[in-house]
């Protein structure tokens, strides 16, 4: 059976946040789009679908380098957050949801500080019976704990809007069951073609936001050395009975961090995901399904976290994160968007964080895709339709990526 043939302006491969950004404005601009996307059906594939839901302040991103770069990024971050609510047409999450526990005085003055260039006041460090009330078990007596503008969001909601955005305007989102590849056309200098499966067509421009799937889909084109792969644990729990109040927490004296999700209809009794400093490790590219974390950095993990977050052990699971960075760059999370020289009328981009993926997409690629050619393509795998989910809902109950663990 023929598949069916559309008439596109753009391809973007890869429905994460980005790519779906990309989409949105795209379609904004009345541009026809094909957004190819792998099936969150048994894994989610996205890497905005498999991390904490965290939308990022600006407050932590403040270098002792170059303090006017930095902080501009850091109110680019801020703004940011709010521009990726409002283009969906939701509320963006406010206030001061987030309780950082710092190691002195000092770093309590610096974050105030920063709180202060952003137009926020954070207030003193917390009293400790306001702190102990905040944070329940985890309160460490003579600790000091401030308020920060750090609070959770819904990614697959925001995923969910925004998809059904494009569609409505006659974009194509399809799930694909395998993977993108691209491969140079070997008679056309700077000329590439798109495989999916048995389809093999010549795209008009194709913006690459696939994250961690960018990197085969650019080795494919001879290019191995631009980006770099850090697989981070998130260990997910099913309750929010540690924290009083939902929000997050992050201790920056043992070096963890805690997103609490509130219990809902897609999430009955809430979630805490919790990411652990000094587990990243640098790895190869690797399907999602296939994405594992030992057994020793999973031990190690729960023994480095307080004994009522050690309680939860048996009815926990762990989730593998990955962060693209670019290589020789030590911040990931800074956004890299570059229009590959060696290919005309390829884009690829990574966002650094979730919160910047609207602003990434409005002010980074968008100025890049001028001059659209349509191009006739197959549309390939399944119409895009359903709930998106987070990798900490019920419906990914049986998704572990720790090998198997002595929990004794």
């Amino acid at each position: 059976m023929s598949k069916r043939l559309v008439e596109i302006d753009l391809l973007i491969v890869g429905g994460g946040l980005l790519g779906m950004s990309v989409a949105l404005l795209a379609s904004d601009h009345n541009y026809r789009v094909l957004v190819c996307r792998m099936s969150d059906a048994d894994v989610p594939q996205a890497e905005t679908l498999r991390n904490q839901g965290w939308l990022q302040s600006g407050i932590r991103y403040f270098d002792e380098g170059d303090l006017q770069k930095t902080t501009t990024f850091a109110r680019r971050m801020r703004a940011a957050g709010r521009q990726l609510h409002w283009a969906v047409g939701m509320e963006p999450p406010s206030g001061l949801q987030g309780i950082f526990r710092v190691r002195n005085e000092a770093e309590a003055d610096r974050f105030r500080g920063r709180a202060t260039s952003l137009g926020i006041d954070i207030g003193d460090p917390l009293a400790p019976d306001m702190a102990k009330g905040a944070v329940g078990p985890l309160f460490v007596p003579g600790a000091i704990y401030i308020r920060t503008p750090e609070v959770p969001f819904d990614e697959a909601a925001i995923l969910t809007a925004m998809r059904d955005i494009v569609q409505a305007r006659k974009g194509y989102v399809m799930d694909l069951d395998q993977p993108v590849e691209l491969l140079p056309k070997p008679s056309v200098a700077r000329g590439f073609v798109v495989r999916i499966g048995a389809d093999v067509f010549d795209p008009p421009t194709t913006v690459l936001t696939a994250g961690a799937g960018n990197v085969p889909m650019l080795t494919g084109l001879g290019m191995t050395d631009t980006l770099t792969l850090t697989q981070t644990p998130l260990l997910v729990v099913p309750s929010v009975s540690v924290v009083p109040t939902p929000g997050i927490f992050v201790d920056r004296v043992d070096r963890f961090s805690i997103v609490t999700h509130p219990s809902s209809q897609r999430v009955p009794g809430g979630a805490m995901i919790i990411g652990v400093d000094g587990f990243s490790r640098l790895t190869k590219t690797q399907p999602s399904s296939e994405r594992k974390i030992s057994s020793e950095d999973a031990n190690q993990i729960w023994e480095r976290l307080p004994p009522t977050l050690r309680q939860h052990r048996g009815v926990s699971r762990f989730t593998a994160g990955v962060e693209v960075g670019v290589r020789g760059e030590e911040n990931h999370a800074r956004p890299w968007v570059a229009k590959v020289p060696k290919y005309v009328g390829l884009v690829a981009a990574v966002p650094g964080r979730a919160t910047l993926c609207y602003s990434v997409a409005a002010n980074d690629i968008m100025p890049l895709l001028t001059e659209l050619q349509p191009a006739v393509v197959p549309l390939c795998g399944n119409h895009s339709a359903g709930e998106m989910l987070m990798h900490f809902e019920p419906y990914y109950n049986s998704l572990n990526d720790a090998e198997e663990t002595n929990s004794t």
